[in-house]
């Protein structure tokens, strides 16, 4: 407003409209990829060269007509700031001539004693051309590395894949294509290398569509255009070619004169040493080597690992992007989803917390923040979210310590659970009288008293408490079970509810799992298992599972409806989202 009463409520409007800021210069944004009017990603072909050294334009005149083609401002190559930087009739001066045959069509800055600019030039040389940025025009893809208003002309034109090449700033960049290890319609897609024999790739030139297959050495054929050639053998690999293409290798006899110095050899890009007689050990590192099944830079374009599961020629597509620390996750083929697992963030501060007080840390949800946990390690049980955990350890747990009661038909007893108390735990049992005998670290004495003086002993055996009230047998922790009436009991120990030695403890709760106990017996130890949480699948015994979850179980009926496959790339939890029909 305007009102003398309204003061300090002016506001700086960038030239596209919003954003506004009152009181100061408002951020101003404008990609020059999208944006053709000022400094947009054009040419001198499309519009004015902006040169550094202050004064050399050159444009056509279909280009000099865009209003605003030499910058805010100026409709002429007269006022462009390359031309005419202080935008007065002094000091770089333009001159157009559109009627010199030398100069026709052009409009030219020279130093000039003189100003002749002739913009009635310019309203009969208007065609209207369409304006598209200098990227688009030459297949390629345009980025505005920074879309501030006060950085102009930092655009530059990216390869499109599977082109190749080093970005340009302000200019198409230079692009190859090599169809003999690009994935394109009229790529070869390992049309030479899966060949019998296997054969040589060669793209002719930089067109499309001119790859050609060669015979490998020791064979004679025609060159094949965009298929494989036609080979033959004409010495002894004519009959004992079979053993070297029998893994992807090729034949070739040294000296045609001489007998038995035939030899398998490895068939680039594959490497390794030729072995006479017998097929050579070649080796294909699908993540450096450039193949059509090969890794390229899918992985260092993502800034991420590659690894060859195999390098075996024989086990081709087999590569993994590895997501680099603190993130984890890989896929198969192409580049990782990674997710962050907060025991390695920060230089691995939560980490070293858990390790300095004894414990591991994990990251039972690495897609969720907040979720990383302390846990202690074995026999010692308890685990934190995203602290250190109070532990504790029963050392009737142990084995060794437990197995000193049980052989007396006695019960293990460990007063304090604290980590820090340790070699307390005792044997109890009751006397004649009823009343609790207890000894540190070995049997109470107790005589066997009433039935027990009979059949103690057999419960002992079994190592099971004897209760002479009940006559009977009773089961000692860490197994549970109903009292045997004048027999052992038929103990049981659920190793994934229990604590014990070989009990699952928190393994697979600290893994976001379900533990399961296959055979509960107590004879039958270590067979516990952790499965993971549905939609998850997979199971691991002793350990956490790996776990899977095929999204096609779910999403493939979507696919069904239009007759077309599911396919889950990387059935990683971590890895939500990447189905495709």
């Amino acid at each position: 407003t305007s009102d003398p009463a309204k003061t300090g409520d002016w506001q700086c409007e960038c030239p596209a409209g919003a954003p506004r800021a009152q009181g100061a210069p408002a951020t101003c944004e404008v990609d020059e990829c999208v944006d053709l009017t000022n400094f947009g990603a054009r040419t001198c072909a499309d519009s004015a060269r902006y040169a550094a050294n202050g004064c050399k334009c050159e444009c056509g005149w279909q280009d000099a007509a865009l209003a605003g083609a030499f910058g805010p401002g100026a409709d002429s190559p007269c006022m462009a700031g390359c031309c005419n930087p202080d935008r007065r009739a002094s000091g770089a001066w333009c001159k157009i001539d559109a009627n010199a045959p030398e100069n026709a069509g052009k409009a030219e800055c020279q130093q000039e004693a003189e100003w002749a600019c002739l913009d009635e030039h310019l309203d009969s040389h208007r065609p209207s051309p369409p304006i598209s940025n200098a990227c688009t025009r030459a297949g390629q893809i345009c980025v505005d590395v920074n879309t501030a208003a006060t950085s102009p002309l930092d655009w530059r034109c990216e390869c499109a894949a599977p082109a190749t090449g080093t970005p340009a700033v302000g200019a198409p960049a230079r692009c190859e294509l090599d169809e003999c290890t690009a994935d394109c319609p009229t790529c070869a897609k390992g049309a030479c290398a899966e060949a019998t024999p296997p054969q040589t790739c060669e793209d002719v030139s930089a067109g499309t569509g001119d790859w050609v297959c060669r015979c490998p050495r020791g064979m004679t054929g025609a060159v094949g255009q965009q298929r494989p050639a036609a080979c033959t053998y004409t010495d002894e690999c004519e009959a004992n070619a079979r053993v070297c293409e029998a893994m992807g290798q090729v034949c070739v006899d040294q000296d045609a004169a001489v007998a038995g110095d035939w030899m398998c050899s490895c068939v680039a890009p594959a490497t390794g040493a030729s072995k006479l007689g017998r097929p050579a050990s070649c080796e294909l590192d699908e993540c450096t080597a450039s193949c059509g099944t090969c890794a390229g830079g899918t992985c260092t374009h993502a800034e991420q690992a590659c690894r060859d599961l195999s390098t075996s020629p024989l086990d081709l597509g087999d590569w993994v992007c590895v997501c680099p620390a603190p993130t984890v996750g890989e896929r198969q083929g192409a580049a990782a989803a990674c997710s962050v697992d907060e025991c390695f963030m920060d230089g691995g501060a939560h980490g070293a917390r858990c390790r300095a007080a004894g414990q591991t840390c994990t990251d039972a949800d690495v897609a969720t923040m907040g979720s990383w946990m302390c846990v202690c390690v074995a026999p010692q049980v308890g685990s934190a979210t995203g602290d250190v955990a109070a532990c504790a350890l029963d050392e009737c747990v142990l084995d060794e310590n437990n197995a000193v009661c049980r052989a007396a038909g006695q019960a293990c007893v460990d007063p304090t659970t604290s980590a820090l108390a340790r070699n307390d735990w005792t044997c109890t049992c009751t006397d004649a009288a009823g009343a609790t005998q207890r000894a540190v670290m070995a049997p109470a004495a107790c005589a066997p008293q009433g039935w027990c003086e009979g059949a103690g002993a057999a419960c002992a055996e079994a190592g099971q408490m004897c209760v002479p009230e009940a006559q009977a047998c009773r089961c000692l922790a860490p197994q549970t079970g109903a009292d045997g009436a004048g027999r052992p009991a038929r103990c049981v120990l659920d190793e994934c509810a229990a604590q014990c030695s070989t009990c699952a403890g928190s393994v697979c709760s600290a893994a976001g799992q379900t533990c399961e106990d296959a055979d509960t017996s107590a004879s039958s130890l270590r067979d516990w298992s952790c499965q993971c949480a549905p939609p998850a699948t997979n199971e691991a015994v002793g350990a956490p599972a790996a776990c899977t979850a095929n999204e096609c179980d779910v999403a493939g009926r979507v696919c069904l409806v239009e007759e077309q496959t599911c396919v889950d790339p990387n059935p990683a939890p971590a890895s939500a989202g990447d189905w495709y029909c």
